[in-house]
């Protein structure tokens, strides 16, 4: 089993250096269905598609729905460059996929210029049911009358509207919202949520930089966790010239994507 862990985390790295060189970040993965068949690979395209949740495990789960059908890797796997981050694992967690085997870890992508380090902070203090730093608020009255109900909105720090979509939830409303104004990085913005929270929705919010989100019920309020866990694998591959070590070439690079609150 262990010769084809190593393969698919060196295909997940190809796609990753690959990706730099198509001016993506340094980040690859390959979604696996439970039976080992169906390989779908995926890689970080946060600032060419505006999308700040379009990180590679992401996009390559997206990608194997997108082909194989909704639920298709319940059971599944991910092999991925680098140890995913909360948001990724939120969606791994809803997707059903039992194991994440990755060939980096968090340390590496601090290095390489990749602190996430709040969303780590975020993830334990949702788990253990205590207040995250990005509050979750209701809705002041005096917006009520002004905003659709079945609609998210993105607020800028003086409550006007800077884009506004609908959506089944707040994780696919926000590329759309961010495509909007042309930007993935918000700080000092505010997010409206007219749908119940998840954890993935919250990650997603935090990877924006904004202020606080607004939900429109109290029992909206509670982040709603989930209950099926991802198991993490690391496995050491050789990776000569792999994608952080390529990436740290492009000195140009340095400051791509954005960075969470610290």
């Amino acid at each position: 089993m262990i010769n084809k862990e190593i393969e698919l985390l060196k295909k997940a790295n190809d796609a990753a250096i690959q990706n730099i060189q198509e001016n993506g970040g340094p980040f690859g993965a390959v979604a696996v269905d439970e039976s080992g068949s169906k390989q779908v690979v995926g890689c970080n395209r946060v600032t060419d598609q505006l999308d700040p949740t379009a990180h590679a495990e992401v996009q390559a789960i997206r990608n194997h729905e997108q082909k194989y059908g909704v639920g298709s890797l319940q059971n599944g796997e991910i092999f991925t460059s680098c140890y995913p981050c909360p948001m990724c694992n939120a969606l791994m967690e809803e997707k059903g996929i039992s194991r994440s085997t990755y060939s980096s870890n968090k340390k590496d992508a601090d290095n390489a210029g990749f602190a996430d380090d709040f969303l780590y902070v975020q993830q334990a203090l949702l788990e253990e049911d205590q207040e995250p730093s990005v509050p979750v608020s209701l809705l002041p009255d005096d917006l009520h009358a002004t905003l659709n109900p079945d609609h998210f909105y993105l607020l800028d720090e003086a409550h006007h509207i800077i884009a506004s979509c609908e959506s089944d939830r707040l994780f696919t409303a926000i590329p759309k919202l961010t495509k909007q104004i042309n930007t993935f990085e918000t700080p000092n913005c505010f997010l409206v949520s007219s749908k119940e929270l998840k954890i993935l929705d919250y990650m997603a919010s935090c990877w924006m930089g904004i202020e606080k989100i607004y939900v429109l019920q109290k029992e909206h309020l509670k982040i709603k966790k989930n209950t099926h866990k991802v198991e993490h694998v690391y496995v050491n591959v050789e990776n000569e010239g792999g994608p952080f070590q390529l990436w740290g070439n492009h000195s140009d690079r340095t400051e791509y994507g954005l960075k969470p609150n610290v």
